[in-house]
């Protein structure tokens, strides 16, 4: 896992935004790029990782919050993986999968 060199930080939060987020706040870590997506009021943990040497972009989604965003969300059994061959394409199926999420969890809510 390399540090994240290729995610343009402004762009990726560009097009999260353009995707229907209401806020979305990233940053370049030491591993990784971590932030925060608002999505209908639900608030997600993000971290994107760049696997070079296999030529693939990765972001684990979580609703869970971590003090280490790189190193935590990663070993945590729950969430969304997202996975992609370049930068934009990741950012748009970070979206995705926290529509696919809300889905699901809206889907639960009425079975009880």
């Amino acid at each position: 896992m390399d540090v994240v060199s290729m995610i343009d930080i402004p762009r990726c939060r560009s097009i999260i935004m353009g995707e229907g987020a209401s806020k979305a706040a990233l940053s370049r870590e030491d591993l990784c790029v971590a932030g925060y997506i608002e999505y209908k009021g639900r608030i997600f943990s993000i971290a994107i990782y760049e696997y070079s040497d296999i030529g693939v972009f990765a972001a684990k989604i979580s609703l869970d919050l971590y003090s280490d965003m790189c190193s935590d969300i990663l070993y945590d059994p729950h969430g969304l993986i997202a996975y992609a061959k370049e930068p934009d394409s990741l950012c748009k199926a970070i979206v995705r999968k926290i529509k696919r999420y809300l889905e699901i969890y809206s889907a639960g809510k009425g079975s009880d």
